[in-house]
């Protein structure tokens, strides 16, 4: 036999010893991937729970901001060792749902409106990296993609709803505490009110019980607990209904207690519908007593509304109504988006330009006349009129392929693995409630990143229980596959560091620009900190406020009676600083009326100095202010004042009218046409035909307070108290009435009642020097001359309170156009009261007028 028979053998040994060794090599080098892939793990865990707990202390650049920064900073970390893992891999498996490519799709439609639209930039980051820009809906999609590290590790999935759960009891025990023990208490100087916390506004808060409660039942039905986590989950559940009842959200009540409902005739049913036995059935007593007392509290709370939330606040002292536009008024804004630009919307991030230029004359009635809120009645619809119908259909089949992502995972999925079901099921219904209750409001930072956390763990989950939706992807199989991989992996990198530098210079510059306004003694300490800021990120604002702090100097030397040569040398090389400044600042927006109206401002001083041709300049200004806020009465008053001071009094009295009839209870309109009156000596006849109007308007307090005025200059002082009462009565919170009330009743030696009108309209003038200096010398027995009044209202009228984008308030509304999310009794006291009055002046108004 010829020994070439043994070769074969021998080229076989070669060859497995090669394979060996490779093998070998390669399970050695794997470690640095595998050690890569277990920290994306942990690092997708971690935000599970800082995500809701997180902030930055002082809240300077908004509580926002600082976790999408946080979320920037986890997903780029993630990004850069997934690529240098990718690096070394060979090939990589994972899901790669419908549900992710609509998402990107959708990303893709946004970022071309935010191109093609114009504003760009506030398109893409804003000043915040507020929730509708494409810098903000690209943070949530990589948020998306992060739990998918977590799709073949059962663990960790695991550990993610953990970690939620025991940031849910903090945030919960955190809150109850405060609850009882004050805000002052834990404030960390950042949270100085209750309504205030580390989720977010007080809606938020409620979300995110809501949510706790929905994972932690889930839990208490899915899993078999010890008796101690079941007591602990139960104390959270409570403790989370307890949060829901002092922030009162109408339509969490109603989702919470329709999900309650659920669970409670799942668990009365599933013995029998789905074939378990009777002990099964008695371990899931508790879970049943729990859902009833979900549901017969939330039944409480939205059948007896008014009742229910008048008994809350009075019992924590906790009074929180925020504002938003009804679908009625965002409907109607998108129907005008739409007739310009149908496809691609009015551009992402640009919602507030949308409510000026289309809001319904309506509200120009209410105390909102002036508020340009960020958002419509939802995070859902707001988005749709941002980024039109291209990017809203994106947007809806995202979630619609979601749905059915979820039906086939839970239905039709392989549940032989009760906890990767357990995983899946908690994942799509915390997901699911976000992006439902997104179509009815708009959540904050915080809820939005979980839900997209939450979306990407129930993807996730799809590769155990729809094994079949697992995807091959190869990765380096040549040396060109290789060079390929190679240079994504350089480019990602590469944007992951430019974007977080981008993003760290602009949340700098906010969180520096925002302390120094809060803090600086000087103005010129706000300027300085507004020229630093610009720097880093070049938001308008910074330069308008650099103007502005520039015109306010500017004002107090046109106030000179002998300006010296100095004077006017500073008047004039701050007149074209505040101009370079406010054209920088309408370069980089060119869609703020703020802008204009500051720029108006300063040609306004140029003609009050005496400059040729700067009214001229004024009105142009006002002009391009008005064709992107055509409702706003403010600008049509401006006119009428520049007006005045040049002597053209019936075109201001014109322009005064157009005021009006823009917002007929325009306080500072009536204010400055009884001005007029009473120095052109027309005071009986405009009595005469206030007191005709009236008849007409009984309801109009501002009315009454142009009466007031009118009386007190022919010192008919006793009708101008019943006049300037009338107006009070009406409306309590009417503070140049009580103003004007109060330098009546010092007419008439009655200091002490002047004195208690004067520190009403305090409370909500606390900055007002003048008015400070008036009650100090009424307190000291002085008798004070009586001060004469100007072109402008003496002291500002109440608007509505708000916090980074939040309005909140307690007066009402009048108008179905806007509406209030919380369903407690805060407001309805004050309205009660007026219509209980209203029905006396009805009465009284013929003889005492």
């Amino acid at each position: 036999m010829s020994g070439k028979q043994f070769i074969p053998n021998i080229e076989r040994v070669e060859v497995d010893e090669v394979m060996r060794k490779a093998d070998n090599v390669s399970v050695q080098s794997d470690k640095l991937s595998v050690w890569m892939l277990n920290a994306v793990k942990v690092i997708c865990v971690s935000l599970f729970i800082l995500i809701p707990v997180f902030f930055m202390p002082g809240l300077w650049a908004t509580l926002g901001f600082g976790k999408t920064m946080l979320a920037i900073f986890a997903g780029g970390i993630s990004i850069v060792l997934l690529s240098f893992a990718a690096l070394r891999s060979r090939s990589a498996s994972t899901v790669l749902p419908l549900t992710l490519l609509f998402y990107i799709a959708f990303l893709v439609a946004s970022f071309v409106s935010a191109i093609m639209v114009g504003d760009t930039q506030d398109s893409i980051r804003g000043t915040y990296i507020d929730v509708q820009t494409v810098g903000f809906m690209g943070v949530m999609g990589l948020m998306m993609l992060i739990p998918l590290t977590l799709q073949s590790d059962k663990k960790f999935a695991k550990s993610a709803i953990a970690a939620f759960l025991l940031s849910a009891g903090l945030i919960m025990l955190y809150n109850l505490i405060r609850l009882f023990a004050g805000p002052d208490f834990l404030s960390f100087a950042s949270f100085n009110n209750l309504t205030a916390s580390p989720v977010g506004t007080f809606n938020d808060l409620a979300i995110f019980a809501s949510l706790t409660i929905l994972v932690s039942i889930i839990s208490l039905i899915q899993l078999s607990l010890n008796k101690i986590v079941k007591i602990a989950l139960s104390l959270l559940i409570f403790a989370s209904l307890l949060i829901l009842t002092v922030v009162n959200f109408f339509d969490i009540w109603l989702i919470v207690g329709f999900f309650s409902l659920i669970t409670l005739v799942y668990l009365l049913s599933k013995d029998i519908l789905f074939s378990e036995n009777t002990k099964a059935g008695q371990h899931n007593l508790l879970v049943m007593i729990i859902a009833a007392v979900i549901f017969i509290v939330s039944t409480t709370f939205v059948v007896a509304v008014e009742s229910s939330g008048e008994l809350v606040d009075r019992i924590f002292d906790v009074e929180y109504v925020e504002v938003t536009p009804s679908r009625e008024g965002t409907l109607g804004i998108a129907r005008n988006v739409f007739e310009e630009s149908a496809l691609l919307g009015i551009g992402p991030n640009r919602f507030s330009d949308a409510w000026r230029l289309y809001r319904e004359p309506q509200i120009v009635q209410t105390i909102f006349w002036e508020t340009d809120f960020e958002s419509g009645s939802g995070f859902v619809s707001t988005l749709v009129i941002n980024n039109g119908l291209i990017g809203g259909a994106l947007f809806l089949l995202f979630h619609l392929s979601f749905l059915v992502f979820g039906y086939r995972l839970l239905m039709k999925g392989d549940n032989s693995d009760k906890q990767w079901y357990f995983i899946g099921l908690v994942s799509f219904s915390s997901a699911a409630f976000i992006w439902m209750l997104s179509y009815l409001y708009e959540p904050g930072q915080s809820i939005l990143i979980l839900g997209a956390l939450f979306t990407g763990l129930s993807l996730a989950s799809g590769a155990k229980l729809l094994p079949s939706k697992i995807k091959n992807i190869p990765l380096i199989t040549n040396q060109r596959r290789g060079f390929a991989v190679m240079a994504v992996a350089i480019i990602m990198v590469s944007s992951i560091v430019v974007i977080f530098m981008g993003s760290s210079k602009q949340y700098l510059a906010q969180a520096q620009f925002n302390q120094a306004r809060s803090t600086a003694i000087t103005e010129e300490q706000v300027k300085s900190a507004a020229e630093s800021s610009y720097q880093l990120y070049q938001d308008d604002r910074f330069v308008r406020t650099s103007a502005q702090v520039d015109l306010a100097t500017i004002n107090v030397l046109l106030s000179l009676a002998e300006p010296s040569d100095q004077d006017l040398q500073n008047f004039t090389s701050l007149i074209a600083e505040a101009r370079s400044a406010v054209n920088q600042a309408v370069s980089q927006d060119p869609s703020n009326p703020d802008n204009y109206a500051v720029s108006a401002s300063i040609y306004q001083a140029l003609l009050v100095a005496g400059v040729n041709g700067a009214k001229e300049l004024v009105e142009s200004e006002i002009a391009k202010a008005q064709a992107l806020d055509p409702l706003n009465p403010g600008y049509s008053l401006l006119l009428a004042q520049v007006d005045i001071r040049s002597g053209a009094i019936e075109s201001a009295r014109e322009k005064i009218q157009q005021s009006l009839e823009l917002k007929s209870n325009y306080t500072e309109a009536l204010f400055l046409l009884a001005q007029i009156d009473i120095r052109e000596g027309d005071t009986e006849a405009a009595i005469d035909t206030t007191r005709s109007i009236i008849s007409l308007e009984p309801q109009n307090p501002t009315r009454y307070f142009q009466l007031g005025m009118l009386l007190s200059s022919e010192e008919q002082t006793e009708e101008a108290v019943v006049a300037f009462g009338n107006a009070i009565r009406l409306d309590p919170e009417f503070a140049n009435a009580r103003y004007l009330l109060a330098l009546t009743y010092l007419a008439l030696d009655r200091s002490q009642d002047a004195l208690e009108e004067l520190l009403v309209v305090q409370e909500t003038n606390l900055d007002n020097q003048d008015l400070q200096e008036l009650i100090n010398q009424i307190r000291s027995g002085d008798v004070p001359n009586v001060p004469e009044l100007g072109l402008e209202a003496p002291v500002s009228e109440l608007l509505p309170v708000g916090e980074n984008d939040i309005i909140t308030s307690d007066v009402d509304s009048n108008t179905n156009l806007l509406n209030e999310v919380n369903s407690g009794g805060g407001s309805t006291n004050n309205e009660i009261e007026v219509i209980e009055e209203f029905d006396q002046i009805e009465e009284s108004e013929e003889d005492s007028i």
